[in-house]
């Protein structure tokens, strides 16, 4: 049980105010902790509209943020005071938790999951990637028996030679996504980069504010939306087609299985970029002018150019087999592939860099264990094919 500094505005209507402010203590009092409200104790004698008093009740409220474990935010609105007390908790490396009106109507309760993440919390293989710049998950081993839990479990790298996988240097300096504080770490302290799902289900319990987290777990919420969360660690190559899409450009395509949600989604992929869909609407000529509109089907899209791979955690796995084989395809057809630098497989090693419009482009004239069963193309592609 902890001691919860209850943020929240006084000011502007003040009797309205201070009922929330009571909704807000009764709030916290239901998630387990001990609500502190000081515009609500000190109104009796520290009201607003005496002169001197607000700026009086500001700074004792500060003082008491020290004795507290969390600032929490509650409600849609921050004013000037409340702002001042988010800058001193932060400052002083106090958890600061932000609490939507809605959240509190509907009594969805935070705070409440203490279980520190785990390797299963982690993108597979992630162990070897460059650490800078990626929220990581904390082995709890690393921690005496008392701080495993999952407020220490996610930081925010941002330097050391540790970041590098295969460095001599092992220092990582990292941020504590639950608090802010900073420290030093050992790559080898780290289980690996967390799961957009995982950070999701995290930041629902823990709502700090920090743009980054939610972008990255903004994925995985998409995704939920429009489509059942799927183990993407897990599918089954259905189908491949290669071929001329009717416009004259040549697009592969791989049907994925997901068993564990028992659904198929089909990746397109060219030189250009990349989108996957819950049907086929490339190849499927018996449909075609009865397709639904691209909301009711289309899961992601992008133009390799305008973003980078960040963030696509969920259909990595997926997009890169699909580019590996449009890529063998279309070396067998005209000699050579060019793709942005960021998204090229890191399975292929043989590549040359060039740089097209200020982008970084490899270009590729052969893939190892390309396919050798691919037809002979005439000039131009009328229909997809499967090797």
């Amino acid at each position: 049980m902890k001691l919860v500094y209850v943020c929240s505005p006084l000011r502007g209507d003040i009797d309205d105010n201070l009922k929330k402010a009571n909704r807000y203590c009764e709030y916290v009092a239901g998630c387990g902790h001990i609500p502190l409200a000081p515009h609500i104790a000190w109104q009796g004698f520290l009201q607003e509209d005496i002169p001197g008093n607000r700026e009086k009740a500001l700074a004792m409220g500060l003082k008491l943020i020290d004795y507290c474990s969390e600032l929490w935010v509650c409600g849609d609105e921050i004013s000037n005071g409340m702002q001042g007390e988010i800058d001193y908790a932060e400052k002083i490396n106090k958890p600061v938790m932000y609490i939507l009106k809605e959240r509190i109507d509907e009594n969805m309760k935070i705070r409440q999951n203490l279980e520190p993440l785990s390797i299963s919390d982690c993108v597979a293989e992630s162990h070897k990637e460059n650490y800078e710049n990626k929220i990581l998950v904390l082995n709890s081993e690393t921690l005496t028996a008392g701080a495993r839990n999952a407020q220490n479990s996610l930081w925010i790298s941002f330097g050391g030679f540790g970041c590098t996988y295969g460095a001599r240097g092992q220092a990582v300096f990292a941020k504590n996504l639950f608090d802010g504080r900073t420290s030093q770490w050992e790559r080898c302290d780290f289980l690996g980069v967390v799961k957009p799902e995982s950070l999701h289900k995290w930041l629902e319990d823990c709502p700090v504010r920090n743009e980054k987290a939610y972008s990255y777990a903004k994925e995985a919420k998409a995704i939920s939306d429009n489509f059942p969360l799927f183990n993407p660690d897990i599918f089954e190559i259905r189908s491949q087609m290669f071929g001329n899409t009717g416009g004259g450009f040549r697009v592969g395509t791989v049907e994925f299985y997901l068993p564990d949600i028992d659904k198929c989604v089909w990746v397109n992929c060219d030189n250009t970029g990349v989108s996957i869909n819950s049907v086929d609407i490339i190849w499927n000529e018996e449909n075609r002018n009865n397709l639904p509109s691209p909301d009711e089907y289309l899961l992601y899209n992008t133009d390799f150019r305008d973003k980078s791979p960040v963030g696509t955690y969920s259909w990595q796995k997926m997009i890169e087999e699909a580019l590996m084989y449009t890529m063998k395809q279309e070396i067998a057809y005209s000699g050579s592939f060019s793709v942005p630098y960021l998204w090229l497989p890191c399975t292929v090693t043989d590549f040359q860099i060039k740089e097209y419009d200020g982008n970084m482009y490899a270009d590729i004239s052969s893939v190892n264990e390309a396919y050798t069963d691919v037809q002979s193309f005439d000039d131009e592609l009328d229909d997809g094919h499967e090797p």
